[in-house]
């Protein structure tokens, strides 16, 4: 009688093994996955870390341009570069000189806060 009972503690024993094994291997998957979505994120964040380093000197950029334009111009309000955009369509003036400061009134008037 001992034989069948020590039987069936092999089989018991066997199918832990193979249950283990089975775990095992799902832990390398799942471990082998996060190792590829990690490296995925670090991509990513690297990604976001250079677009916004280009996006700070482009912003700069815009910035300095914008500055010299106001220069150029010599308002920066709204109101005040649309009052001047009607004033310069009215004006006796060269039609290159005059469609060259509508469109810088108008890129100020794009980059208004």
């Amino acid at each position: 009688m001992s034989e069948p009972q020590y039987d069936q503690q092999d089989a018991d024993v066997f199918h832990l093994m193979q249950e283990k094994r089975a775990l095992f291997a799902e832990c390398e998957q799942l471990r082998a996955a996060l190792k590829r979505e990690n490296k995925e994120i670090c991509e990513a964040v690297q990604d976001a870390a250079r677009w916004q380093s280009r996006y700070q000197v482009v912003a700069q950029q815009r910035d300095r341009l914008r500055t010299a334009l106001v220069a150029l111009v010599g308002v920066d309000g709204r109101a005040e570069l649309e009052q001047l955009e009607i004033t310069m369509r009215l004006m006796a003036a060269p039609a290159e000189d005059k469609a060259a400061s509508v469109d810088a009134i108008h890129a100020l008037i794009a980059t208004c806060a």
